[in-house]
């Protein structure tokens, strides 16, 4: 996997876009999250079309592929945060302009749906990304996670560990490899799509959210016969479902990691949660599994 130019650093007093390529935008989540990015210094710009409600969407793909470029080209506009996950993203990656976006350097945000925005660019123009809180989760958040991201959009720390001192050690060891991953429910719908990138030696981390025990294991089951898990180096498991199911779902990674050769962590505090610690796609790491951590290995930002 190679990558191209990685975005910019992010200043203070930068310019915030905050677009909706997904679902519906919710006002009293998405105020929440917008008034904390203004509070940790930048300022934002979203047109009042972004409330769009078109059934599951965020308005028509029309309005939401114009709503991206729109963001990309403006030339005031320094990040672009996706306001919302649901559903949306996958519809416009056939019209998408990864290698326009990808010049601009500009840092996208999100996670959960997002996730199909950010393996595409990835796959096809090496861009890295954040995968991280949404405007409509951030408010949620723990103040830590907060931080961390605006640590790494800024380009304060270049080496940084983020421990999961909840997560539990599915198979011992440590590796290196390119972070890629993020939601599981998109991901195994982009498979054999071409907007994946090559899981090569790649340390893969995952997300879901409300999604009963069976889908997780068909969704699992389904990487295991593409043969991503021959492939890979690592696996991270974030929040994959309700706490309910947590010790079924913990059994199904645990029978999936069974017999292989890479280490693996289960409940590291990725996805939907109220600890959700932003991870660059496409960024050398390393993962021990034995202290449940993965230490970014470079700068995400220049």
């Amino acid at each position: 996997m190679k990558l191209g130019p990685k975005p910019r650093r992010l200043a203070q007093g930068a310019v915030v876009s905050l677009v909706a390529p997904s679902g519906p935008v919710k006002k009293e989540a998405f105020c929440a999250g917008a008034r904390l990015i203004e509070a940790a210094g930048f300022r934002l710009k979203f047109a009042p079309e972004l409330f769009a409600d078109d059934g599951y969407l965020a308005g028509t793909d029309e309005r939401r592929l114009g709503e991206m470029a729109a963001a990309f080209s403006d030339p005031l506009t320094a990040a672009v945060w996706c306001a919302r996950g649901g559903y949306g993203s996958m519809r416009l990656l056939g019209r998408l302009d990864f290698a326009g976006i990808a010049r601009t350097r500009k840092p996208l945000i999100g996670f959960s749906d997002a996730t199909a925005l950010e393996l595409a660019l990835l796959a096809k123009a090496g861009f890295v990304t954040f995968h991280g809180p949404l405007v409509s989760t951030l408010g949620a958040e723990i103040e830590i996670s907060r931080r961390h991201l605006f640590e790494l959009l800024s380009g304060a720390v270049s080496r940084v560990e983020i421990g999961g001192p909840g997560a539990e050690t599915i198979r011992p060891g440590a590796c290196e490899g390119r972070l890629v991953g993020g939601n599981l429910s998109v991901i195994s719908c982009l498979l054999g799509t071409g907007f994946v990138p090559d899981l090569s030696g790649a340390i893969l981390f995952l997300e879901d959210i409300n999604e009963e025990p069976y889908r997780i294991d068909r969704m699992l089951t389904q990487l295991e016969l593409s043969g991503t898990f021959d492939a890979i180096a690592g696996l991270v498991v974030g929040t994959l479902g309700t706490d309910a199911d947590a010790d079924a779902l913990r059994a199904i990674v645990r029978e999936k990691a069974r017999g292989r050769r890479w280490p693996a962590v289960f409940g590291f505090p990725i996805g939907h949660g109220p600890l959700n610690m932003a991870l660059p796609q496409g960024i050398m790491a390393r993962v021990d599994a034995d202290r449940r951590s993965i230490e970014l290995l470079e700068p995400c930002v220049e």
